[in-house]
């Protein structure tokens, strides 16, 4: 989309090690589709949320923000009610909220894609006070993503992979409660999915859509590493959908009733209960002009 008063969120050292050269290159490439781009880099953690609350209530017409899902995590939560269209430039390791939007995994090709893209509104998620856009975990996962120390995020998906492996033969296990409008459910983990995308390109919940103010609980009701390598390989394959220990339950409050490890948007938020929701009013995010959604 068009802008004449654009700023740039730029986390320098989102995403694996070897990557964190583009940065200087992208910026290079977004001034000559915006000339007037105002650039605003992180320095620690928090400062995206910061720096999109101090922004959005300017007179910007465009906020771009280059990292991660983390750090797009910090942006939406910065933003919160406001109605300034935002893009998405990966600069990560999964980068989930990308693959969602249908830009290119390409952060030149899809600096391209929002110049030449349009502005749709989306649904957040809302877990106690933190917004998500892409989900809440809470038992397993939430626990690898706990494990994994802020210093080895900078060596992508394979510290998460062996955080995982660690965790099949550490994690307890022990039976969480949850309750989607008001029906109680048990299984030893849950993922509350607002977003398709998982962990980069699988589909943990394929039938939900950002653009529909609705939940939906992907419960994993059996327990034990092997059970839960299964899992695993199920979601990697789409195969998960059809195990019979694997259910889907959709609804617009799911509370997290046992004190469960959290996390949001691949960012650890701490241990349930937790009270999930959606936000009334919707964010308005800038897709590519040819994708569809859902």
């Amino acid at each position: 989309m068009d802008a004449r008063k654009p700023a740039l969120i730029l986390n320098p050292v989102a995403g694996p090690v070897w990557r964190r050269w583009k940065a200087r290159r992208l910026i290079e490439h977004l001034k000559t589709l915006y000339p007037d781009l105002v650039i605003h880099p992180t320095v620690r953690a928090g400062d995206g949320e910061r720096l999109a609350r101090t922004l959005s209530s300017g007179p910007l017409d465009l906020i771009l923000v280059a990292g991660g899902d983390g750090t797009y995590h910090e942006v939406i939560n910065g933003m919160r009610d406001s109605s300034i269209p935002l893009g998405i430039l990966p600069m990560g390791t999964g980068n989930s909220l990308v693959r969602e939007l249908g830009l290119p995994a390409n952060p030149f090709r899809a600096a391209t894609a929002i110049r030449n893209g349009v502005v749709r509104p989306v649904y957040l998620g809302q877990c106690d006070q933190r917004l998500f856009i892409l989900m809440v975990g809470a038992g397993f996962d939430a626990e690898v993503v706990r494990s994994v120390p802020p210093g080895k995020k900078k060596w992508g998906m394979p510290a998460y992979m062996l955080a995982g492996i660690e965790q099949l033969f550490r994690y307890g296990y022990p039976t969480l409660t949850f309750r989607v409008d008001g029906k109680e459910l048990k299984g030893t983990s849950g993922i509350i999915a607002k977003a398709r995308c998982y962990g980069g390109p699988f589909a943990i919940v394929p039938q939900v859509r950002l653009d529909r103010p609705e939940l939906i609980l992907c419960l994993f009701k059996g327990r034990g590493p092997m059970t839960y390598m299964k899992y695993m390989l199920g979601v990697i394959t789409g195969l998960h959908t059809r195990m019979s220990d694997v259910e889907f339950h959709g609804g617009t409050t799911i509370e997290v009733e046992s004190p469960a490890p959290l996390q949001a948007d691949g960012e650890a938020i701490g241990i349930g209960p937790a009270r999930l929701t959606i936000l009334p009013k919707p964010m308005n995010l800038v897709y590519p002009l040819q994708h569809r959604i859902g």
